[in-house]
């Protein structure tokens, strides 16, 4: 169970190990998701559900199954409190270790942009299930293997550090689209872009890569 004490990569590396329950929990969801696909669903049409699930080792999860035309997926997110009570939460890759840190400070600055009227977790819940595809940038080198980044989110930018030697990117802060300059405003275009690709199937995405990529030689 992840602890108030933990680092953010203890906290990650304690909510792998939920990986068999959590898979246990969604197969049948996915089962009935994929034959609805089958039945109801064009080429193009993406379908999702949202899960709130506590797992027997007691950590506090938000889940969305995904659907397309050519696989279903997962996106997961584990949500807990530090010390001083404030949220946290892991972005986990459940099979590698790639993982997205939110900060209780990154939290408290998005969350506040929501319905005060909403508890804390709603809200949490809200920008989970909004933002589940989280394409990320990196814009500086700072050394030991750190460099500065920004990670794309439907109402502005998250900014952070990726730690490349651990796989860990922390967002510390957010900024909203009314905050932003001329060039971030463009990076957060990109990253749009990006998000949106990563919501496609494998194939399609392979293809709009090669498509631009032709387009850049032509240019260049």
């Amino acid at each position: 169970m992840i602890t108030p004490t933990m680092t953010p990569l203890e906290a990650a590396h304690d909510a792998r190990q939920d990986r068999g329950a959590l898979f246990n929990k969604i197969k049948s969801a996915i089962a009935v998701q994929e034959r609805k696909h089958r039945k109801e669903c064009d080429r193009n049409c993406i379908l999702e559900t949202h899960l709130n699930w506590r797992s027997p080792r007691g950590n506090n999860w938000l889940l969305v199954v995904r659907t397309n035309r050519k696989e279903t997926d997962l996106r997961s997110l584990a949500w807990y409190r530090g010390k001083d009570g404030r949220l946290r939460a892991v972005y986990v890759g459940l099979l590698n270790d790639a993982t997205t840190y939110f900060s209780a400070h990154f939290l408290d600055r998005y969350l506040l942009r929501f319905d005060p009227s909403r508890n804390p977790i709603q809200r949490l819940q809200d920008l989970f299930f909004t933002n589940h595809d989280i394409a990320t940038q990196t814009l500086e080198d700072l050394g030991n293997g750190q460099y500065k980044v920004m990670a794309g989110l439907v109402h502005g930018l998250g900014t952070g550090i990726w730690d490349s030697t651990t796989q860990l990117v922390s967002i510390t802060t957010f900024l909203d689209y009314g905050m932003l300059s001329d060039e971030q405003m463009k990076l957060a275009d990109a990253l749009d872009f990006q998000r949106e690709l990563l919501a496609r199937p494998a194939g399609f995405r392979a293809h709009v890569l090669r498509l631009l990529e032709e387009e850049r030689k032509k240019a260049a």
